[in-house]
């Protein structure tokens, strides 16, 4: 999908699934040191943290793509980092684009991508299918990726929302896996297109 890319593994959250926004904004600024052109955030909080924000913000001022999760409760209001100024938030869909009812949903959202039932690399030699708006997130982070790689001209940050045309509305289907923790960062799980 992406040739020319390179992935930089940075972590975030324990073997339970959960962070704190601290860890976030540290992992954040460890990526911008490291000159990389995408940020992938398949977590998500209830709670706005300055700390996350301002990380955020410095990401996108050095031209990097910051991609998150909107999140996985079903509400009206997306999670953050996803809801900050500038962030790509993804949602998540169906095969046939209908928007999954555990996806979060506000004028926020910039893309959806699928996130029903998808298939991920686990550990060594071990693969499993999960749903979410973090499953989705992946997607959208892979095609930036990918233009970038035909296109180095291109700059990360450049708005790639723009050619989304689904708002992906119709609601339906449960996710097979949710991860939940309480008011910690969590890891989201979904990506179809919305409203430019």
């Amino acid at each position: 999908m992406a040739p020319s890319a390179q992935i930089l593994s940075i972590r975030i959250v324990g073997d339970d699934g959960t962070g704190d926004s601290f860890t976030l904004a540290q992992g954040i600024e460890a990526a911008i040191l490291q000159n990389v052109q995408i940020i992938n955030l398949s977590v998500g909080s209830r709670g706005d943290c300055p700390l996350v924000q301002q990380a955020v913000g410095h990401a996108i001022a050095n031209g990097i793509a910051v991609v998150a999760a909107v999140g996985n409760d079903g509400a009206d209001g997306i999670s953050y980092p996803a809801r900050y100024q500038g962030v790509l938030a993804v949602t998540a869909v169906d095969e046939n684009r209908n928007h999954l009812s555990f996806a979060n949903v506000g004028p926020e959202v910039s893309l959806a991508a699928p996130g029903y039932d998808v298939w991920a690399s686990y550990s060594t030699n071990t693969a499993l299918r999960f749903s979410g708006t973090s499953a989705s997130v992946p997607f959208v982070s892979g095609a930036i990726a990918g233009l970038l790689s035909l296109d180095p001209a291109l700059k990360a940050n450049d708005r790639f929302g723009r050619c989304a045309v689904d708002d992906g509305r119709q609601r339906h289907h449960q996710p097979s896996e949710r991860v939940e923790s309480s008011d910690k960062v969590r890891h989201s799980h979904s990506i179809v297109p919305v409203r430019p």
